[in-house]
């Protein structure tokens, strides 16, 4: 019997893309053009870490630490494994994160993201229909860290 292995559509070109429209495109209300910038770290911070959409979404930024040399961490709970783990950051992604709080004055000891899955889903529709990609679903993101991971 074959095991049939299903091929990521996310590539990192189409991954920036994503992220870029949903920093640049989206001009609605406040509340829309904060929703997608929310939508778009959430995104990137899984695509750059590996982390599951629902364990960016549980984050505050008291779990981001600084280790040596500026390397950037974050602390979070698997859900899969329900033990506490540690990520590494990318230093351009944790800068990303860093200037959100800054610049929405999110409280530091709650919640780092006020979105909530069916709206990452709507706005990743929105993003991909814009862009004419098919097929790419919230968990690709995940997905791409890891075959990045692996090939180097």
């Amino acid at each position: 019997m074959m095991m049939v292995t299903e091929r990521n559509p996310l590539t990192e070109e189409k991954c920036n893309r994503i992220i870029n429209t949903l920093l640049d495109d989206f001009n609605g209300s406040k509340k829309m053009i904060n929703h997608s910038r929310q939508v778009a770290l959430v995104l990137e911070l899984s695509a750059s870490s590996g982390l599951r959409i629902g364990e960016v979404l549980s984050l505050s930024f008291a779990d981001f630490s600084c280790g040596e040399d500026d390397e950037y961490y974050v602390n979070y709970a698997d859900q899969k494994m329900r033990c506490k783990t540690m990520a590494a950051v990318p230093s351009a992604c944790y800068r990303d994160i860093y200037r959100y709080v800054m610049k929405c004055k999110v409280a530091t000891l709650g919640k780092l993201f006020d979105v909530d899955m069916r709206t990452i889903r709507g706005y990743l529709i929105k993003a991909c229909e814009k862009l004419d990609y098919r097929g790419i679903r919230t968990y690709h993101f995940r997905k791409l860290y890891f075959g990045i991971k692996c090939v180097r």
